[in-house]
């Protein structure tokens, strides 16, 4: 198993830290990581790495970043010392934000797309709650799930009342996969119509972009958003041949 120093730029400052924790000492407890939470939206980080309007893809955003570090740990963390092998940026849709700024998040996404090299670009629907917004396993009408953009920012009390699986804690592998599961169907739905888990060729086809241009859509003409954790994903980022063919052997197991 190749060695893994991985830089996760996130959102918030708890979330997305514990989701991470967990999932990394259940399934990738060799893999080391580091958080920085930029503490606010990704609507507000494009505005600030790019004030003139225009996304800029050389601009150094580790760099950029660093200045904003709050304190010798932060900069540390963000210092090109470190010598990640992977960088992802991991944010919330939130359809319900105060100013939106579609055209550079679709750029970043276009852009972003590689953790060993650029960085890679996770987004969340509507946010990063959106994981575990399941209510039970398995749950058959996750395919269907959405959310309006009215309800969106009472979202994480929503999925609070609402999943069965509250607690990271009490996350298993076997808990893990299953959620994951039902993410990779759902995003296969999406994209290809297929409530299915996807072969590999399907899964290599999946694209961040034409899921983002999808929700945007749903978005203006419905007033609502698919929900979907692409962060889950994570799971599959490095043996994708293994983890799908696991799924495939052992559905069973996972209650798919």
């Amino acid at each position: 198993m190749k060695t893994r120093n991985i830089l996760f730029i996130v959102e918030g400052e708890t979330d997305e830290p514990d989701f991470l924790n967990k999932m990394f000492q259940v399934c990738f407890e060799k893999y080391q990581f580091q958080c920085w939470a930029y503490r606010t939206s990704l609507h507000d980080l494009v505005c600030d790495l790019y004030p003139d309007g225009n996304f800029d893809p050389d601009i150094d955003i580790l760099l950029h970043l660093r200045s904003k570090a709050r304190d010798e740990e932060e900069r540390k963390i963000l210092s090109e010392t470190m010598h990640y092998t992977d960088i992802f940026l991991i944010f919330d849709f939130e359809p319900h934000y105060s100013h939106l700024e579609w055209k550079r998040i679709r750029e970043m996404l276009e852009y972003y797309r590689h953790s060993d090299d650029e960085g890679k670009l996770l987004l969340n629907y509507p946010m990063m709650q959106s994981y575990k917004h399941l209510l039970k396993l398995p749950d058959d009408g996750f395919r269907d799930r959405t959310i309006s953009v009215y309800e969106a920012s009472n979202y994480k009390r929503l999925v609070n009342e609402e999943s069965a699986y509250p607690h990271l804690s009490r996350y298993t592998y076997p808990v893990w996969m299953s959620i994951c599961a039902h993410h990779l169907k759902k995003m296969n739905y999406i994209l290809f119509g297929q409530y299915s888990i996807p072969d590999i060729e399907t899964y290599m086809a999946f694209d961040q972009v034409s899921l983002f241009d999808i929700e945007c859509e749903k978005h203006l003409t419905q007033n609502e958003i698919d929900v979907v954790n692409t962060a889950i994903t994570l799971i599959l980022e490095y043996e994708p041949v293994r983890t799908l063919e696991e799924y495939h052997r052992h559905s069973d197991r996972y209650e798919l």
